[in-house]
């Protein structure tokens, strides 16, 4: 395998740092299904198997006109590889897809967040749209691996069933109403879209 892909783990106890095994990937945990159910140890890998090909794809490809993408792309997907392999280390266990979203999207806002300063949204008004064409491009490289996107539309519907089971009626409820929403739009739509729609609808609109 390539340098710089993560293969999925196979546990049978954590591995540490300067134990005799660091370094190496643990022994297959075989997987049985509880009586009466029938479930596939893999079904929560989708998401790190694509991102794997996708880093090992663009590794092998050779071609001159795609090498600075190419090489952009390998250094996010590494980057994004790395916190899953901090979320291995920490939880002990492989991330499931869920798990894997929500580290997704957490990138993807923070590309957002640099694109916005660069774009002029910071103290001194600077724009750099160098800096602005390379955030874009990397959100658009991990932005692919989420699950489709809830439109507006959508979020609002969640967020009036989320206002009357929390029996919000002020700007003040929206603590409450946002502990309702998030865990149904984590990984599947903008958290401040989804802050914005919950402001808007609690003030009325």
């Amino acid at each position: 395998m390539p340098p710089g892909t993560l293969r999925l783990p196979r546990f049978t106890a954590p591995v540490f740092a300067g134990s005799a095994s660091a370094g190496k990937i643990p022994a297959r945990k075989r997987f049985s299904a509880a009586p009466g159910q029938t479930r596939s140890p893999r079904r929560n890998a989708m998401i790190l198997e694509q991102i794997n090909a996708d880093l090992i794809a663009a590794m092998k490809d050779r071609e001159p006109s795609r090498k600075e993408d190419n090489q952009l792309k390998v250094i996010t997907l590494r980057t994004l590889l790395a916190e899953v392999k901090s979320f291995q280390v920490n939880n002990r266990k492989q991330p499931e897809d869920t798990d894997l979203s929500l580290m997704i999207a957490k990138a993807v806002k923070q590309f957002r967040e640099t694109l916005d300063n660069a774009m002029g949204k910071n103290a001194a008004g600077v724009v750099r749209e160098d800096i602005a064409v390379l955030e874009r491009t990397k959100i658009g490289i991990i932005e692919k691996y989420l699950p489709t996107q809830m439109d507006k539309a959508e979020i609002e519907a969640l967020v009036v069933k989320a206002i009357a089971q929390a029996g919000a009626t002020s700007p003040k409820d929206m603590g409450a109403v946002m502990a309702i929403i998030r865990p149904q739009t984590q990984g599947k739509a903008d958290g401040k879209l989804v802050s914005e729609v919950v402001k808007a609808k609690l003030a009325g609109g």
